[in-house]
């Protein structure tokens, strides 16, 4: 009796699912996953559903919801005071972008410098951070108007201030102003 011998193939290794690389992948997931849900919650899903409100006329007070497609559009564009609101919002950002920068650079290397005095004017750059919104609207209202803090400072040295937000020139200069002021009080 003979024995013939038979070629057969090496016993194969399982294929393991979990393997290093996935593994990795999947903590690499989970680390971002809380970013993305936050993206796709507080930034995409507005925005998707800004545009959804936008194609419809939605009268919260009569419970009306009606498609309208573009004419809102169609509206916007045939206004006649969007180039005047566009314009406004165009010199609002850029003077809000260039003034917010320097003062930001400025401050910031003004609070690095080992200068006498410096932890004093550090308190006092921070304590505003305290207010409130609502008291800084009022204090810059009181400031701004026709017979206010600023028009009667002004007053003090001969000077006949304007109506500061009724006049639109210093409106927008009193607005600008006002907003880098608040925003790099609170940024801080």
């Amino acid at each position: 009796m003979t024995v013939v011998a038979t070629h057969s193939d090496p016993p194969r290794r399982k294929r393991l699912f979990w393997t290093m690389d996935r593994r990795d992948s999947l903590v690499g997931y989970l680390f971002i996953a809380p970013q993305v849900l936050g993206i796709c919650i507080f930034v995409l899903l507005p925005l998707v559903l800004v545009f959804w409100y936008s194609l419809h006329e939605w009268n919260v007070l009569a419970r009306t919801f009606r498609f309208t497609g573009t004419e809102n559009y169609q509206r916007l564009l045939s206004d006649p005071g969007l180039v005047k609101v566009l314009g406004a919002t165009a010199i609002f950002s850029v003077f809000l972008v260039i003034l917010n920068m320097s003062l930001a650079l400025l401050l910031a290397v003004l609070l690095n410098q080992k200068l006498r005095g410096i932890t004093i004017f550090r308190t006092l750059f921070f304590s505003p951070v305290v207010v409130s919104l609502v008291a800084w609207t009022i204090v810059w209202s009181f400031l701004l108007q026709n017979n206010g803090g600023l028009n009667g400072i002004l007053q003090v040295f001969g000077i006949e201030g304007p109506n500061w937000l009724r006049n639109p020139t210093t409106a927008m200069i009193s607005v600008v102003v006002v907003q880098v002021f608040r925003v790099r009080i609170h940024n801080q």
